[in-house]
């Protein structure tokens, strides 16, 4: 019996909880762009404007509008490494030049918070949610149909904001919107 393979390396397909889609549509209003997902997810969960797939490449494309990012962990099957730091790496060159209108990142695990140590600029440097409880992230059955609930795993979640860099207004409201949301969710951190 396997304990908890839950964001385990075994696949890089770990569906977006509702309540981190729902939290990250109330601070934006909408999601433009998911660089990181499929028909499947983008059917059943995220409904972002726009999407990349694994095909596609969402590194190799043009990012813009509000953004959402759940990355991709790695996959044994397909001997890919994970992909946290190179998505985190192209979030944050889109949201400086003000190609983006403003960004919600998931951290599937805390852990992504020490992977991420080295880059110039963290998580951490934004404001962030750490929920309360750990969430229930969504796996796709075997046979088809609506995804399952795959059960929480054994480390905790955070969401950060980078707000729109272009517009200092909506940088604002999205700031606000996302601190007064996220008082129900969790504990809101926001740098100094």
């Amino acid at each position: 019996m396997v304990a908890n393979v839950q964001h385990s390396a075994s696949s890089s397909e770990h569906g977006t909880p509702p309540v981190a889609v729902q939290f990250a549509v109330g601070v934006m209003g909408r999601i433009d762009l998911d660089p990181c997902s499929s028909a499947y997810w983008q059917h059943y969960t995220t409904k972002a404007g726009r999407y990349y797939d694994r095909e596609q490449n969402g590194l190799k494309l043009p990012w813009s509008g509000l953004v959402f990012v759940n990355p991709p962990g790695g996959d044994k099957e397909r001997d890919e490494r994970s992909q946290v730091k190179p998505f985190w790496s192209r979030l944050v060159e889109f949201w400086r030049r003000g190609a983006i209108d403003g960004a919600c990142w998931l951290s599937f695990t805390l852990e992504h918070h020490v992977v991420l140590q080295g880059e110039p600029t963290h998580p951490l440097m934004f404001p962030t949610l750490t929920f309360c409880e750990r969430l229930d992230y969504l796996r796709r059955p075997e046979g088809g149909g609506p995804p399952k609930k795959g059960g929480a795993p054994t480390h905790g979640s955070a969401m950060t904001l980078l707000p729109s860099v272009r517009n200092k207004a909506e940088a604002r409201a999205q700031m606000t919107r996302f601190r007064d949301l996220g008082a129900s969710l969790g504990a809101v951190t926001r740098p100094l």
